[in-house]
């Protein structure tokens, strides 16, 4: 499968396991690496300061009544050992860090699945290594129930969600008039083109709308009136919008809204 893959988290750095978790006790010992000093002690102090609560109800037992965010790090405890933790995910791809700073330990993971694993497996490893009582299955129970619920979201954002179509009613414009560079100012730039393309199974040509958002890149369908569907589909993204175009007073094209899930957006023509 070819993948175009434009992820650039972290500045674009490239990591791995062994990496974290030499960087992780570099945290541990307040800045210090095979005896130097090679970061300041009380700057990596502040950082595992809290400054912000992160839940508002006393938690059960096994964890601190209150867990609060630092510089950085998740501020917790586990069964009586303090942890920092960081942890970071985007379509496909799933990273944790867990430091225990009272045990001496670094707890570092990475997948290429969307699963909520590494979100409990540090608190198996500490079980097991720690011989802590075992009050839950993080693996059996709590990866398999969450994990269920990932891709159920997924599901639901394949399916097509769409207003009822409106039969026999064309677009305002002829399809050129679409053409051109949207953008918002969160989710960036939209680019609509046309293109000559064979219809299936004929040799006849058509001209089809095209919908391109950073590595998405599909055939626009006229579905009524200004409104087109688009089929965002990824290797783990499968999103079916509607891209409603608006016409200025001038009778021309200005922008267009889409909803992507979490409520319609507006792209303006630059």
């Amino acid at each position: 499968m070819d993948l175009e893959i434009t992820f650039c988290l972290a500045g674009d750095m490239y990591s791995n396991v062994l990496d974290l978790v030499r960087w992780g006790r570099v945290i541990i010992k307040h800045g210090e690496l095979d005896g130097k000093h090679i970061l300041n002690k009380e700057s990596v102090q502040e950082t595992l300061n809290g400054y912000t609560f992160m839940n508002k109800k006393r938690r059960g037992p096994k964890f601190a009544p209150v867990q609060s965010y630092g510089l950085g790090w998740s501020l917790d405890s586990y069964k009586g050992q303090i942890i920092y933790r960081h942890n970071g995910s985007v379509p496909g791809y799933r990273s944790e860090l867990a430091l225990v700073p009272n045990s001496d330990l670094v707890i570092a993971c990475l997948a290429s699945v969307d699963a909520v694993l590494l979100s409990n497996i540090s608190y198996h490893v500490l079980d097991e290594i720690l011989d802590l009582p075992k009050t839950q299955d993080w693996i059996a129970s709590e990866f398999v129930k969450e994990t269920l619920g990932i891709y159920e979201n997924y599901a639901n954002m394949a399916k097509s969600d769409l207003s009822e179509r409106i039969e026999n009613r064309p677009p305002a414009h002829v399809l050129g008039a679409y053409v051109g560079d949207y953008s918002h100012p969160v989710y960036g730039n939209v680019f609509i083109r046309l293109e000559k393309n064979k219809k299936d199974g004929t040799e006849d040509e058509e001209e089809l709308l095209f919908f391109k958002m950073r590595t998405f890149d599909s055939k626009v369908k006229h579905y009524h009136f200004d409104s087109f569907k688009a089929f965002l589909h990824d290797f783990v993204v499968k999103l079916t919008i509607l891209v409603s175009f608006q016409t200025d007073q001038d009778g021309k094209v200005e922008g267009f809204k889409v909803d992507f899930g979490h409520g319609p957006l507006e792209f303006r023509r630059e």
